[in-house]
């Protein structure tokens, strides 16, 4: 009984050696990895989507950040008067490429035309109060899909606020402003 109480005692010891080499000495928890549209540079690369065959729909502003493997969606929904703002972080494989996330943008606006790209292995809500719309400016009117039904046409610029997605996640604050259309009702 002794022996194996040494030969675990050993055990131990040896994990803990490993655990201590391998976090560098550390014992407090990495510091979380802080998501940046614009990164470095501040220049903001992205894309957006606000049209189907169909007509004009509501905004999804898509910004890839392929240093970290994740794609930052914002979405201006039309609600009349206004537009609501939510957001979503998807986070890949760090196997994933630069040219991976522009097809898998591609594929949530389009006729998803490309066919083998990686999903994302997890998805967070931007919390509710990080994220809101700015204003709102009448740019004019723009006639859309096959039956020319008539849209006015809106400048609406968002912010969001430096966010916590999980304890190692984190978005940092930004603000930007898309195209946004909202369709005119008939009175």
């Amino acid at each position: 009984m002794n022996r194996t109480h040494n030969h675990n005692h050993n055990r131990i010891a040896i994990c803990l050696a490993l655990l201590c080499w391998a976090t560098g000495g550390k014992s407090e928890a990495a510091d979380p990895v802080k998501l940046k549209v614009g990164g470095e540079g501040g220049a903001i690369v992205r894309t957006v989507a606000n049209q189907t065959l169909i007509g004009f729909s509501n905004t999804r502003v898509f910004y890839p950040l392929a240093k970290q493997n994740a794609v930052v969606v914002v979405h201006l929904a039309d609600k009349g008067k206004g537009f609501a703002t939510s957001g979503k972080v998807h986070v890949f494989a760090k196997s994933a490429t630069s040219d991976d996330l522009d097809k898998w943008i591609n594929n949530q606006h389009s006729d998803a035309l490309f066919a083998d790209i990686p999903e994302p292995v997890a998805t967070h809500v931007v919390p509710p109060d990080a994220i809101k719309t700015v204003s709102s400016k009448l740019l004019g009117q723009e006639k859309g899909g096959p039956e020319g039904v008539t849209y006015d046409k809106f400048l609406v610029e968002f912010v969001v606020s430096e966010a916590e997605l999980t304890k190692t996640l984190q978005l940092a604050a930004f603000k930007d402003s898309a195209t946004a259309f909202s369709k005119v009702s008939a009175e």
